[in-house]
């Protein structure tokens, strides 16, 4: 059985849309912190592939 879909395709379009412009933009820089959660490890750019998922954003006012 297939789901429902959200309404109409303007409205679909519409929604899409406002959530790209909603979405907070990439911080300056990723750090990534170690197995324990207390020592950074790495800096990533922001954005960046590589970082993992103990990593947290920083902005560049936050150094």
């Amino acid at each position: 059985m297939r789901a429902a879909q959200a309404g109409p395709p303007e409205r679909r379009e519409t929604e899409r849309h406002r959530g790209e412009e909603a979405r907070p933009s990439a911080p300056d820089w990723l750090i990534e912190m170690g197995l324990g959660g207390r020592d950074p490890v790495y800096v990533h750019v922001g954005g960046c592939h590589m970082a993992g998922k103990r990593s947290r954003g920083v902005d560049r006012d936050q150094v």
